[in-house]
Protein backbone atom coordinates (compact mmCIF):
# COMPACT_ATOMS: atom_id res chain seq x y z
CA UNK A 1 0.00 0.00 0.00
CA UNK A 2 0.83 3.54 -0.45
CA UNK A 3 1.96 5.45 2.07
CA UNK A 4 -1.01 7.08 3.94
CA UNK A 5 0.55 10.08 4.53
CA UNK A 6 1.37 12.44 1.31
CA UNK A 7 3.34 15.53 1.26
CA UNK A 8 3.23 17.38 -2.25
CA UNK A 9 6.08 19.32 -3.07
CA UNK A 10 4.82 22.29 -4.61
CA UNK A 11 7.85 24.36 -5.82
CA UNK A 12 10.05 23.52 -9.10
CA UNK A 13 13.36 24.65 -9.77
CA UNK A 14 14.09 26.07 -13.09
CA UNK A 15 16.95 27.38 -14.53
CA UNK A 16 19.37 27.40 -11.54
CA UNK A 17 19.14 29.66 -8.70
CA UNK A 18 18.15 33.08 -9.45
CA UNK A 19 19.02 36.69 -7.43
CA UNK A 20 15.68 38.46 -8.79
CA UNK A 21 13.31 39.40 -5.92
CA UNK A 22 10.79 36.71 -6.80
CA UNK A 23 10.39 33.68 -4.81
CA UNK A 24 7.88 32.62 -7.97
CA UNK A 25 10.45 33.33 -10.81
CA UNK A 26 11.50 29.94 -11.21
CA UNK A 27 8.60 28.20 -10.40
CA UNK A 28 7.81 27.37 -13.61
CA UNK A 29 8.78 23.94 -15.05
CA UNK A 30 8.33 20.61 -13.95
CA UNK A 31 11.13 18.91 -11.34
CA UNK A 32 11.83 16.37 -13.52
CA UNK A 33 14.49 18.63 -15.79
CA UNK A 34 16.34 18.54 -12.10
CA UNK A 35 15.52 15.12 -11.51
CA UNK A 36 19.14 14.34 -10.28
CA UNK A 37 21.05 15.11 -6.82
CA UNK A 38 23.83 15.92 -9.15
CA UNK A 39 21.81 19.15 -10.87
CA UNK A 40 20.29 20.09 -7.43
CA UNK A 41 23.88 20.16 -6.06
CA UNK A 42 24.72 22.45 -9.32
CA UNK A 43 21.78 24.88 -7.98
CA UNK A 44 23.03 24.16 -4.03
CA UNK A 45 26.42 25.76 -5.54
CA UNK A 46 24.53 29.00 -7.38
CA UNK A 47 23.24 29.80 -4.67
CA UNK A 48 26.36 30.20 -2.74
CA UNK A 49 27.69 32.11 -4.55
CA UNK A 50 24.66 34.40 -4.95
CA UNK A 51 23.96 34.25 -1.41
CA UNK A 52 28.32 35.59 -0.61
CA UNK A 53 27.45 38.61 -2.77
CA UNK A 54 23.97 39.34 -1.38
CA UNK A 55 23.13 38.02 2.12
CA UNK A 56 19.97 39.60 1.80
CA UNK A 57 18.54 37.61 -0.94
CA UNK A 58 15.87 35.90 0.27
CA UNK A 59 14.88 34.32 -2.76
CA UNK A 60 18.56 32.23 -3.17
CA UNK A 61 18.01 31.12 0.52
CA UNK A 62 14.80 30.07 -0.26
CA UNK A 63 15.68 28.09 -3.58
CA UNK A 64 18.74 26.73 -2.24
CA UNK A 65 16.15 25.50 0.58
CA UNK A 66 14.38 23.82 -2.06
CA UNK A 67 16.93 22.32 -3.05
CA UNK A 68 18.01 20.89 0.01
CA UNK A 69 14.60 19.61 0.54
CA UNK A 70 14.76 17.83 -2.57
CA UNK A 71 18.00 15.91 -1.97
CA UNK A 72 16.42 15.13 1.45
CA UNK A 73 18.70 17.56 3.51
CA UNK A 74 15.99 18.92 5.81
CA UNK A 75 18.15 20.44 8.82
CA UNK A 76 19.66 22.29 6.14
CA UNK A 77 16.19 23.19 3.97
CA UNK A 78 14.73 23.97 7.28
CA UNK A 79 17.45 26.39 7.83
CA UNK A 80 17.66 28.26 4.45
CA UNK A 81 13.95 28.70 4.11
CA UNK A 82 14.12 29.90 8.18
CA UNK A 83 16.84 32.85 6.81
CA UNK A 84 14.42 33.59 3.35
CA UNK A 85 11.20 34.09 5.71
CA UNK A 86 13.24 36.19 7.72
CA UNK A 87 13.97 38.33 5.00
CA UNK A 88 10.90 38.49 3.73
CA UNK A 89 7.94 37.27 5.48
CA UNK A 90 5.52 38.12 3.13
CA UNK A 91 5.65 34.95 0.38
CA UNK A 92 3.96 31.82 1.52
CA UNK A 93 6.29 29.39 -0.61
CA UNK A 94 9.18 29.78 1.87
CA UNK A 95 6.55 29.01 4.80
CA UNK A 96 5.51 25.85 3.48
CA UNK A 97 8.73 24.59 3.20
CA UNK A 98 9.45 25.57 6.65
CA UNK A 99 6.98 23.73 7.45
CA UNK A 100 7.46 20.39 5.31
CA UNK A 101 11.56 20.47 6.35
CA UNK A 102 9.23 20.68 10.41
CA UNK A 103 7.81 17.41 9.22
CA UNK A 104 10.30 15.53 7.77
CA UNK A 105 12.40 16.04 11.15
CA UNK A 106 9.31 15.42 13.31
CA UNK A 107 8.82 18.60 14.57
CA UNK A 108 4.95 18.92 14.31
CA UNK A 109 4.09 21.47 16.21
CA UNK A 110 6.98 23.24 14.20
CA UNK A 111 5.36 22.79 11.19
CA UNK A 112 2.23 23.19 11.95
CA UNK A 113 3.09 27.03 13.16
CA UNK A 114 4.57 27.33 10.09
CA UNK A 115 1.63 26.12 7.70
CA UNK A 116 0.02 28.39 10.13
CA UNK A 117 2.17 31.81 8.88
CA UNK A 118 1.67 29.96 5.00
CA UNK A 119 -2.33 30.71 5.52
CA UNK A 120 -2.07 33.81 7.11
CA UNK A 121 -0.54 34.63 3.80
CA UNK A 122 -2.76 32.90 1.29
CA UNK A 123 -5.47 30.67 2.81
CA UNK A 124 -6.70 29.95 -0.73
CA UNK A 125 -3.65 26.96 -1.48
CA UNK A 126 -5.61 23.61 -0.77
CA UNK A 127 -1.95 21.98 -0.09
CA UNK A 128 -1.38 24.17 2.88
CA UNK A 129 -4.50 22.67 4.36
CA UNK A 130 -3.70 19.49 3.49
CA UNK A 131 0.13 19.44 5.12
CA UNK A 132 -1.50 20.99 7.83
CA UNK A 133 -3.79 18.35 8.35
CA UNK A 134 -1.26 15.59 8.33
CA UNK A 135 1.10 17.35 10.81
CA UNK A 136 -2.23 17.50 13.19
CA UNK A 137 -2.81 13.68 12.55
CA UNK A 138 0.60 12.56 14.20
CA UNK A 139 -0.37 14.80 16.61
CA UNK A 140 -3.62 12.88 17.18
CA UNK A 141 -5.32 16.10 17.01
CA UNK A 142 -8.30 14.12 14.68
CA UNK A 143 -10.85 16.67 14.46
CA UNK A 144 -8.20 19.71 13.60
CA UNK A 145 -7.26 17.26 11.01
CA UNK A 146 -10.63 16.53 9.02
CA UNK A 147 -11.41 20.29 8.92
CA UNK A 148 -8.01 20.74 7.13
CA UNK A 149 -8.42 18.04 5.14
CA UNK A 150 -12.51 19.22 4.54
CA UNK A 151 -11.55 22.67 3.92
CA UNK A 152 -8.44 21.74 0.91
CA UNK A 153 -11.26 19.53 -0.81
CA UNK A 154 -13.74 22.42 -0.50
CA UNK A 155 -10.98 24.71 -2.63
CA UNK A 156 -10.32 21.56 -4.86
CA UNK A 157 -13.01 19.44 -5.31
CA UNK A 158 -10.55 17.03 -7.39
CA UNK A 159 -8.12 17.05 -4.48
CA UNK A 160 -7.43 13.14 -4.39
CA UNK A 161 -4.72 13.30 -2.12
CA UNK A 162 -7.24 14.56 0.01
CA UNK A 163 -9.76 12.64 -0.27
CA UNK A 164 -7.34 9.76 0.61
CA UNK A 165 -6.13 11.25 3.91
CA UNK A 166 -9.85 11.93 4.89
CA UNK A 167 -10.75 8.53 4.33
CA UNK A 168 -8.27 7.05 6.50
CA UNK A 169 -8.68 9.24 9.48
CA UNK A 170 -12.71 8.33 8.91
CA UNK A 171 -11.56 4.77 8.81
CA UNK A 172 -9.11 5.64 11.95
CA UNK A 173 -11.62 7.14 14.11
CA UNK A 174 -14.46 4.45 13.31
CA UNK A 175 -16.16 7.15 11.25
CA UNK A 176 -16.82 4.10 8.65
CA UNK A 177 -20.14 5.56 7.02
CA UNK A 178 -17.95 8.99 6.23
CA UNK A 179 -14.85 6.96 4.91
CA UNK A 180 -16.55 4.93 2.61
CA UNK A 181 -18.23 8.21 1.00
CA UNK A 182 -14.55 9.77 1.40
CA UNK A 183 -12.82 6.68 -1.00
CA UNK A 184 -16.30 6.57 -3.59
CA UNK A 185 -14.45 9.87 -3.88
CA UNK A 186 -11.28 9.04 -4.68
CA UNK A 187 -12.09 6.33 -7.04
CA UNK A 188 -14.44 8.85 -8.66
CA UNK A 189 -10.88 10.75 -9.46
CA UNK A 190 -9.04 7.60 -10.20
CA UNK A 191 -10.89 4.54 -10.76
CA UNK A 192 -7.45 2.62 -10.77
CA UNK A 193 -6.27 3.81 -7.67
CA UNK A 194 -6.16 0.22 -5.58
CA UNK A 195 -5.33 1.45 -2.02
CA UNK A 196 -8.71 3.43 -2.32
CA UNK A 197 -10.30 -0.11 -3.28
CA UNK A 198 -8.73 -1.70 -0.36
CA UNK A 199 -9.84 0.58 2.32
CA UNK A 200 -13.23 0.99 0.94
CA UNK A 201 -13.77 -2.55 1.52
CA UNK A 202 -12.35 -2.36 4.61
CA UNK A 203 -15.00 0.11 5.57
CA UNK A 204 -17.68 -1.87 3.99
CA UNK A 205 -16.93 -5.40 6.08
CA UNK A 206 -17.38 -2.62 8.90
CA UNK A 207 -20.98 -2.17 7.67
CA UNK A 208 -22.25 -5.03 5.95
CA UNK A 209 -20.42 -7.50 7.17
CA UNK A 210 -17.44 -10.06 6.88
CA UNK A 211 -17.95 -10.43 2.87
CA UNK A 212 -19.21 -6.94 2.45
CA UNK A 213 -15.54 -5.48 1.37
CA UNK A 214 -14.93 -8.87 -1.57
CA UNK A 215 -15.78 -6.91 -4.60
CA UNK A 216 -13.71 -4.09 -3.96
CA UNK A 217 -10.57 -6.34 -2.59
CA UNK A 218 -11.40 -8.21 -5.71
CA UNK A 219 -10.77 -5.43 -8.17
CA UNK A 220 -7.75 -4.82 -6.98
CA UNK A 221 -6.40 -7.87 -6.54
CA UNK A 222 -7.40 -8.21 -10.50
CA UNK A 223 -4.20 -5.20 -10.77
CA UNK A 224 -1.96 -7.47 -8.36
CA UNK A 225 -2.65 -5.64 -5.58
CA UNK A 226 -0.37 -7.96 -3.47
CA UNK A 227 -2.11 -6.61 0.09
CA UNK A 228 -5.90 -6.97 -1.61
CA UNK A 229 -4.85 -11.01 -2.67
CA UNK A 230 -3.80 -11.58 1.08
CA UNK A 231 -7.72 -9.58 2.14
CA UNK A 232 -9.51 -11.93 -0.57
CA UNK A 233 -7.58 -15.12 1.50
CA UNK A 234 -9.34 -13.91 5.04
CA UNK A 235 -12.46 -12.49 3.65
CA UNK A 236 -12.99 -14.22 0.87
CA UNK A 237 -13.10 -17.89 1.17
Amino acid sequence: MRRALIIPVIAFLVGGCTNQNNFKSNIEKSVADHDTNNKYETIIHECDSLIKSNPNDATAFYNRGVAKYLIKDYRGALDDCSKATEINDKESNAFVYVGLSNYQLNNLSEAIKAYNKAIAIDSEEPGEFLNRGLAKAHLEDYDGAIKDYTKAIELDPKYLDAYYNLGRLQYRTHDYVDARKSFDDVLKLDSLDDDAYIYRGLTKIHIEGKRGGCPDFQIAASHGDTSAIRLMGKYCQ
